[in-house]
């Protein structure tokens, strides 16, 4: 009974540490995305050819934060209603906002929350923030395959799919052209 209370309580405690860090890690990308988007602003008002680029080469040295994890944190900025939702963490955020991306039918001041609603997702019934991101990520599996002109199949099955440990992939949406 000891080593079950042991496994139990660490365990327990990893999970809230890990839910702590991708909340401020949230935050943190928000932000800086945020500053990079007034950055490139600035830069764009100026018309110097590739001024943000630029701007960001000479002064992004240490940390380097690469073009890729830029656009990312820039995406999470621009989700008018990310703030709420720090607690995803930036890799769930940033997989959602490729999706919201794709609506053009959502509340701008609200995305994620239409969005939730749209796909009937209670964050407020989930228990900790993995079973969150659980349901934020069956969210997101269930638009790709309405935007990818795959509509109707259950929500039970896809969630089914999930908990296998299975992901929808890109590969996965596309079609077999090309393939003996």
């Amino acid at each position: 009974m000891k080593l079950k209370n042991v496994i139990v309580t660490n365990t327990m405690a990893i999970n809230a540490a890990t839910a702590d860090v991708d909340a401020h890690n949230g935050n943190r990308a928000y932000t800086v995305g945020k500053a990079l988007l007034r950055v490139e602003y600035i830069m764009s008002s100026r018309t110097i050819k590739n001024g943000f680029e630029t701007w960001c080469s000479e002064n992004l040295i240490k940390p380097r934060i690469s073009k890729r994890t830029r656009g990312k944190y820039m995406d999470i900025a621009r989700i008018a209603d990310a703030l709420d939702y720090v607690v995803l963490g930036i890799e769930k955020l940033a997989a959602l906002s490729t999706v919201l991306k794709r609506f053009d039918n959502l509340d701008p001041q609200h995305p994620i929350r239409d969005f939730t609603m749209r796909y009937n997702i209670n964050l407020m019934e989930c228990p900790d923030v993995e079973e969150m991101r659980f349901e934020i990520g069956l969210g997101i599996t269930m638009a790709k395959l309405e935007q990818n002109d795959i509509p109707g199949v259950d929500k039970d099955c896809v969630r089914k799919f999930l908990e296998t440990g299975f992901v929808l992939e890109k590969r996965d949406l596309e079609g077999d052209e090309g393939h003996p």
